[in-house]
């Protein structure tokens, strides 16, 4: 009697431990590692095309951070030491694709990860680049994909700095509209930068006014048109006029985040001038030829040391004091580089070639990295002068 309670007492014990060792891991999809582990709040770690806030649960010993592969997942913490809990936010997926973001929480004790799927969306915009040449998020010191372009400066990077490439079908091939790298905390792009050529310099449309969010910018750093009233206009950073080859090329330079707080004199007046002049330069007929443009508001500063003038609207969009050009020219196998520097609220003349300097004074100006993707002794040659009869000034 005593050896069969004592083999009851044996099997009882065994069917505890390995109910013990036995955990529902469908949630997280992780290793268990007691010293280290995260989950997420959300069902089956999915959400719908709608998007959706989630809480990530974070247990740690130590110094813990977190990195997602795509922006169209944010955290509003992304590094932290010891027990956490974080919010998520996935933007709305209006692809006609599911997709999927993969979340890594790297501590001092381990290394988990996480995949969240979401529901394919109306198919109202297009695809997010997924190409393995193309990152969503390149390294600013390897540039790589649409961030080793020429046009491209170096990114400054970080997790509220977002760098985000448009294209658009044309012909049946996929054609670069512009690019940008979007200031999540100003509300603001730090630049804009696109090229003309034979092809994206032609015009087969007309002005869309079709005024909307990129849908790849989270929703809490989006802004409206509330945001720029009053002295200020919406001021487009790519122009609509820049971008005339199809309607969808148009169409994505009316997103808010290609847009600025521009005094309306400065936007209609000689802010317009310039953009008809680039546009000028920009007429390409040969194929061998290409304008590549970089344009933008000063928004690397605060309003106490003059960089900013305020912030305005409901979203507290920042308003640049100055605004840039930045061009380099190929033609004919030759490279000529040039910029501008203005004030929107103070200039003393009308007369473009009065704000025209070097891309290194610009450089200087601004703390940017331009046209760094070119070979170094012509980038050095460049962007050190300008020859104002180069550009018909």
């Amino acid at each position: 009697m005593k050896k069969q309670a004592t083999k009851l007492f044996l099997c009882g014990v065994l069917v505890f431990m390995l109910g013990s060792c036995t955990t529902d891991n469908n949630n997280t999809g992780l290793d268990i590692n007691t010293d280290f582990t995260a989950a997420t709040d959300l069902t089956d770690n999915a959400v719908n095309a709608q998007g959706s806030s989630f809480f990530l649960t974070i247990k740690s010993e130590g110094e813990w951070s977190i990195e997602a592969n795509s922006f169209w997942c944010t955290f509003n913490r992304t590094s932290g030491t010891g027990n956490a809990t974080v919010m998520g936010t996935i933007v709305p997926n209006k692809t006609a694709s599911e997709r999927t973001i993969v979340i890594s929480i790297v501590g001092n004790k381990g290394k988990e990860r996480i995949e969240i799927k979401q529901g394919k969306g109306d198919g109202s915009q297009p695809e997010e680049p997924t190409d393995p040449e193309e990152p969503t998020k390149p390294d600013p010191e390897k540039p790589a994909g649409y961030a080793g372009r020429l046009e491209i400066p170096v990114l400054k990077g970080g997790s509220m700095n977002i760098f985000y490439t448009h294209t658009v079908n044309y012909n049946g091939q996929k054609v670069v509209n512009y690019s940008a790298e979007y200031d999540c905390t100003k509300k603001h792009p730090r630049w804009v930068a696109f090229f003309f050529d034979n092809v994206n310099s032609q015009k087969n449309t007309k002005r869309s006014d079709s005024w909307g969010n990129n849908p790849f910018i989270p929703s809490q750093y989006q802004t409206g048109g509330a945001d720029y009233k009053g002295r200020y206009n919406r001021g487009h950073m790519v122009a609509s006029s820049d971008r005339y080859l199809n309607r969808e090329a148009n169409v994505q330079t009316f997103y808010y985040f290609n847009m600025s707080p521009q005094i309306t004199t400065f936007n209609g007046g000689i802010w317009n001038v310039m953009e008809r002049r680039v546009q000028d330069w920009g007429k390409v007929g040969n194929a061998s030829d290409t304008l590549y443009v970089v344009k933008g508001g000063h928004i690397d500063g605060t309003v106490e040391d003059g960089t900013l003038i305020e912030y305005t609207g409901p979203n507290h969009v920042a308003v640049p004091r100055y605004y840039y050009m930045a061009l380099l020219s190929l033609k004919g196998g030759q490279y000529k580089a040039m910029a501008f520097y203005i004030n929107q609220e103070k200039y003393a003349s009308s007369d473009i070639s009065t704000y025209a300097i070097s891309i290194d004074a610009l450089e200087q100006k601004t703390g940017l990295d331009f046209f760094h993707n070119l070979p170094d002794n012509i980038e050095s040659k460049v962007e050190s002068t300008y020859n104002r009869s180069d550009w018909s000034l």
